[in-house]
């Protein structure tokens, strides 16, 4: 049972990072290598029973072409996954700028703590993220890692507190025309962190 729960873990911890390519710029290398059986069997192990509908790109041009329409623009509505847009930009009541209770601008609160966490980890945020260390590639990738620490307190943690605003996130994407793949993946990381939290329930 114990090792049964390990494996099971781990499954939860290769998720989460191969969800989190997704949410970086698509290469063509990720595109040949997406293993569609891979992840549904990693789905399966960790007791997901939906059926997944993939709407696959039907070509590497294609992702690049919802990657842009869902995250990038410029010309149209986007959702960038970026935690710090969707939600208060800082809960500090003497911050002295106009836009501090409102959402919707980068580098807030989330972000700031986000340094924080990879600051007293000993781990550097890549220079691409630099920006924005509240990215959700970023935040998977750190919620993958505290399960391989064993730090299922801080997980619980992590994902009430960096992990919350994915409605959101699916919500506005839903409104933007070609976004039906990333809806998918957002559907599946919400299913999977809420299976998530149940499994670590308890643990310490």
């Amino acid at each position: 049972m114990i090792a049964q729960k390990a494996e099971t873990l781990l499954a939860y911890e290769e998720l989460l990072y191969v969800i989190a390519e997704f949410f970086k710029p698509p290469i063509y290398k990720f595109y040949k290598e997406l293993d569609y059986e891979g992840i549904e069997r990693l789905l399966k192990s960790i007791g997901y029973d939906e059926q997944v509908t993939w709407p696959k790109p039907s070509s590497y041009e294609d992702l690049q072409y919802m990657y842009m329409r869902c995250f990038v623009g410029p010309d149209h509505l986007t959702s960038p996954p970026v935690e710090s847009l969707y939600k208060r930009w800082t809960t500090d009541s003497t911050a002295q700028v106009s836009f501090a209770s409102e959402a919707g601008y980068l580098y807030g609160d989330s972000a700031l703590h986000m340094e924080h966490l990879y600051e007293v980890n000993g781990l550097e945020i890549p220079a691409f993220y630099s920006r924005i260390p509240d990215h959700l590639t970023l935040l998977l990738e750190f919620a993958a890692y505290l399960i391989e620490l064993d730090q299922y307190s801080a997980l619980k943690n992590f994902i009430h507190e960096h992990l919350d605003w994915l409605p959101a996130l699916r919500t506005q994407l839903a409104a933007i025309k070609d976004s039906h793949f990333y809806v998918c993946i957002i559907n599946i990381l919400i299913d999977v962190l809420t299976l998530l939290e149940n499994e670590v329930e308890g643990r310490e």
